[in-house]
């Protein structure tokens, strides 16, 4: 599929918008599909990155009227018309567009309109729930979004994907998730303290903080560690305010590629309360989150009212002493901020969202997508494997026990590569799709059950073409008992061919010689 990002950053805008949705494009990348970003050249972007990071760049005009920093609506650079006709031109060079993801505070309804008889699919990113948009789906990352937040802001029949389950993070958080917990676990003092404030900081909150820091009572030899973003406009000033540190180890590190290892080896970090927040807690890293823009107060409320993290308000409202108070409070209470915070990311936002995406409708009309599994859906798919006929034509026909069920979710869960998804309408699960890889080639073993209550509504149908929307360059491999008169129809109807042994092949590209 060919999918397009319209988003921009700036010394004004900031970055994190381009990073959550790089996070994204990766996953969607590695899937197989297409991926371009339109964006433009504003002061202070980080468009290099967009491209070192391997995808194409649609360059729109330049921005013509001020970006002004209290109100988002203006972060576009020109009237609305002109940045639609714009992204439209650009888009139509590059063939028909099947999603056009939208990150950015100064689009709205209006924008979206029109473009949307343009692409197939419009997905709104968003975390203000305060404008109306035209979208097919919209994802609010923020924890305890629920519905009523943005039903009256999209048209009804729009998928809301909300909360942090879809926050959206790099692989990198992911891969790290398995060996952190230990080191959290053991922790016994703040040896290392990680200082982030976000891509750009052009108030220049960092070296306030270090100054704060260096006449607190905090130990000499705890290590400083300094994250200076890629457009942080005061870059020199931190390295001559880190050299006059009294702190031993003070080190300030610009354009880092390994914020999840940074942050693995940091006992506890002090940061804007951006997308970073979730980074954060993705690896149970107990923070003071600073609230460096409007939008990132309701993130501060949240994760401190969670016990996750401490909120010192806007930087003017910082001194040394509620800081170090600060500090001593994560340090008494080390494990159960660690513990909160993780629970609140899996970090599979990204892989998540790639696969909720993707839509069909049922035979009734209704639309259905892909949502990949969390503990919670445990229960669910237990009470299916008991539901009559289940497993009447299963390889293997018995009924696994409750304890055998969990010991194959858990295995299933701790696999950071794991394809298992609930087949849903956002509200009723349908039913199950399982893709398991296959070591002897470049494909996967595809397992698809329906739900009792679900029968006869095209959920198996619906699967199947989920499963190639999210997967479109592998191949599929399905293994159907010749009693399955049902099923061996299904899967002939979507171009599987018999291979031998009652195993079926769909490949990629329609060759099967």
């Amino acid at each position: 599929m060919n999918i397009v990002f319209r988003v921009d950053s700036s010394i004004i805008i900031g970055s994190g918008h381009v990073y959550r949705c790089l996070s994204l494009a990766h996953q969607l990348r590695k899937n197989g599909h297409t991926i371009s970003f339109a964006t433009a050249e504003h002061l202070g972007n980080i468009n290099s990155v967009i491209t070192e990071s391997g995808f194409k760049l649609l360059l729109l005009a330049p921005p013509t009227e001020h970006l002004d920093p209290k109100d988002p609506s203006t972060w576009l650079g020109r009237l609305y018309t002109q940045d639609a006709k714009n992204t439209l031109d650009k888009i139509s060079d590059i063939g028909p567009v099947d999603f056009l993801i939208v990150d950015h505070y100064g689009i709205d309804k209006r924008w979206e309109l029109l473009l949307q008889s343009h692409v197939k699919q419009m997905v709104v990113i968003d975390d203000l729930a305060n404008r109306a948009h035209q979208c097919d789906i919209l994802l609010d990352q923020t924890y305890g979004r629920t519905n009523s937040d943005y039903r009256s802001l999209v048209p009804s029949s729009a998928s809301l994907l909300l909360g942090t389950h879809y926050a959206l993070l790099r692989d990198e958080f992911l891969a790290a998730q398995t060996t952190v917990q230990t080191r959290r676990d053991k922790k016994q003092s703040i040896n290392s303290i990680l200082l982030s404030l976000g891509g750009t900081d052009r108030n220049n909150v960092t070296k306030r903080l270090i100054e704060l820091l260096q006449s607190s009572p905090i130990d000499s030899c705890t290590k400083l560690i300094v994250i200076a973003g890629p457009n942080n406009p005061n870059y020199q000033s931190l390295l001559e305010t880190s050299q006059r540190s009294r702190f031993k180890h003070c080190q300030v590190l610009r354009s880092i590629s390994n914020m999840a290892e940074i942050m693995t080896k940091a006992d506890l970090a002090i940061g804007a309360s951006g997308a970073s927040a979730w980074e954060r807690c993705a690896l149970g890293l107990p923070s003071i989150n600073i609230e460096l823009a409007d939008n990132q107060k309701e993130i501060c409320r949240i994760l401190a009212e969670e016990g996750a993290a401490i909120s010192l308000g806007s930087p003017q409202q910082i001194n040394e002493h509620t800081l170090t108070q600060a500090i001593q409070h994560i340090q008494y209470n080390y494990q159960s901020m660690a513990n909160k915070a993780t629970a609140l990311v899996d970090a599979q936002g990204a892989r998540r969202t790639a696969a909720s995406i993707m839509q069909t409708s049922l035979t009734n009309g209704q639309l259905v997508h892909l949502n990949l599994v969390t503990k919670e859906d445990c229960v669910q798919l237990f009470q299916w494997q008991h539901e009559p006929g289940t497993r009447e034509y299963a390889i293997n026909p018995a009924t696994p026990t409750e304890r055998e069920h969990k010991a194959w979710f858990s295995q299933q869960l701790s696999n950071t590569a794991y394809h298992l998804y609930i087949v849903t309408n956002g509200e009723q699960p349908q039913g199950m799709l399982r893709l398991d890889r296959l070591t002897e080639s470049d494909g996967y073993e595809i397992s698809i059950l329906t739900a009792s209550n679900s029968k006869r509504l095209g959920v198996a149908s619906a699967a199947l073409k989920l499963a190639r929307s999210l997967l479109p360059n592998s191949d599929f491999y399905a293994t159907i008992l010749p009693k399955n008169k049902a099923s061996l129809y299904l899967f002939k109807q979507q171009d599987y061919k018999a291979i031998g042994n009652n195993v079926f092949l769909q490949t990629a590209n329609g060759s099967y010689t």
